[in-house]
């Protein structure tokens, strides 16, 4: 996007949001969760977070756009949310056998 000079254009305002459930089977037993990340704008962000309870582990994810269209002046802010969510992205829960 650093070459781009036109706006960018979002069909529609959006939030999606979602709770994933995963089920730690017998015998394994959760080593690492990822630290929570969050990006908080007026136009755009996301927050992931993981918790643990028993044998579940959570993930809860929201991420928004409240705009039509990103202006070339907010491309800096864009690229640095989509920078951390991508790193957000590539985190993984480790299991280990008990």
């Amino acid at each position: 996007i650093s070459e781009r000079k036109a706006e960018i254009f979002i069909d529609f305002k959006n939030v999606r949001s979602y709770i994933v459930a995963l089920n730690i089977p017998e015998g394994w037993k959760v080593d690492h969760l990822p630290e929570n990340s969050s990006y908080s704008g007026d136009k755009f962000g996301f927050a992931v977070s993981y918790s643990s309870s028993g044998r579940v582990v959570y993930l809860k994810y929201n991420v928004y756009t409240d705009a039509l269209f990103i202006k070339k002046a907010d491309f800096i802010k864009w690229n640095d949310c989509l920078k951390k969510l991508k790193k957000t992205y590539n985190e993984s829960i480790i299991l280990s056998k008990i």
